[in-house]
């Protein structure tokens, strides 16, 4: 009997190794099968919230080791949410070189996700208010394409409730993108391509961990070259401000573009208008109207911290934005403050 346990633990060696060379070669087959039967509950788990999940499709399934499963390529179509200028958005296209599972824990059962190079060639309207002149496609800056995308959702908690789990991890996706940032470790990192004023421009997107904290952050270097496009250049503090709050860029680029714009036009039809008092009122005025009083003007502060102003030129500013602000606290419409940058004497010129 003594004799006969090395043959048979060599046996029950080659029928393991069997088993999971079986397991490497044909368990994609069956990952491919079950993916499909259940895709759509993960597709029914986008729909909460606005934008939604319409199709998606891969071509191969595979099973890696060590426990780790890899769906490639993948082709996806996502309707946005529908906003005023867009009542019936247009179905969104993205594309990833593949998706990859792996198993983080066993007791409790955990898993890592990750989506690697990410693609959408369709433009994407950025989001902004929808009640205020700096929306309008004059100024609108749409994404022309993001690519070499990168998503990573570690410590998946799973279940047998896989349309609770794919709600959750959807519903934290959504949060970081929209809030731009989460308490969840996860990774995210694009290239943006759009146009601005008719110059193509990049900007990478990155994510930074800090302090049990996933924030999203545009590459600052990337900042230097597009200030450069603006009338008047981001100073240092306004960049690294803008670096901090990706998901509000766009939208404060084109407040910055809009009064600047607007200020010039005023001092060149009225004398009364002194072009530096009014772009400072205008700017503060649609940036509290926006975004509240207390990050106006720490976006306000951000542009005379880093300015080569004089002490009574940034006393004046200061005075203007506070002006700004007082006016969007009243509910005051935009005619009237233009009335009041005129007539106010509060209005330091």
């Amino acid at each position: 009997m003594r004799r006969r346990w090395p043959l048979l633990l060599l046996v029950a060696g080659l029928v393991a190794a069997a088993g999971v060379a079986v397991l490497y070669l044909a368990g994609g087959a069956w990952v491919a099968r079950l993916t499909r039967a259940r895709l759509p509950t993960l597709i029914e788990a986008s729909r909460r919230g606005g934008g939604e999940l319409r199709r998606v499709e891969f071509t191969q399934a595979e099973v890696v080791p060590w426990a780790t499963l890899r769906w490639s390529p993948i082709a996806a179509e996502a309707l946005p949410p529908p906003s005023r200028r867009q009542p019936q958005p247009k179905p969104v296209r993205v594309r990833a070189v593949a998706v990859t599972a792996r198993l983080r824990g066993v007791w409790p059962l955990r898993a890592e996700l990750e989506i690697d190079g990410i693609r959408i060639d369709a433009a994407v309207s950025l989001s902004a208010p929808e009640d205020v002149p700096f929306g309008e496609d004059d100024l609108d800056v749409p994404l022309d394409r993001i690519d070499n995308g990168r998503v990573v959702i570690p410590d998946i908690a799973l279940s047998s409730d896989l349309r609770g789990v794919a709600k959750s991890e959807i519903e934290a996706l959504r949060h970081f993108f929209q809030e731009g940032s989460s308490s969840r470790p996860i990774t995210l990192s694009a290239r943006l391509h759009f146009r601005l004023r008719g110059v193509p421009m990049t900007v990478r997107i990155e994510t930074l961990h800090q302090n049990g904290q996933s924030q999203l952050r545009i590459n600052r270097s990337d900042l230097d070259v597009l200030s450069g496009r603006y009338y008047r250049p981001l100073t240092p503090a306004e960049k690294d401000l803008i670096a901090r709050h990706p998901v509000k860029a766009p939208v404060l680029l084109r407040i910055k573009d809009y009064a600047e714009r607007n200020a010039r036009r005023l001092a060149s039809l009225d004398s009364a208008y002194r072009e530096d008092p009014t772009r400072h009122v205008l700017w503060s005025y649609w940036l509290a109207r926006t975004y509240g009083p207390t990050f106006a003007e720490e976006v306000t502060e951000a542009h005379e911290i880093g300015s080569s102003n004089s002490t009574r030129e940034s006393e004046r500013d200061r005075a203007n934005n506070r002006l700004g602000r007082e006016y969007a606290a009243a509910k005051k419409t935009e005619g009237q403050v233009v009335h009041l940058i005129k007539t106010d004497n509060r209005v330091a010129r």
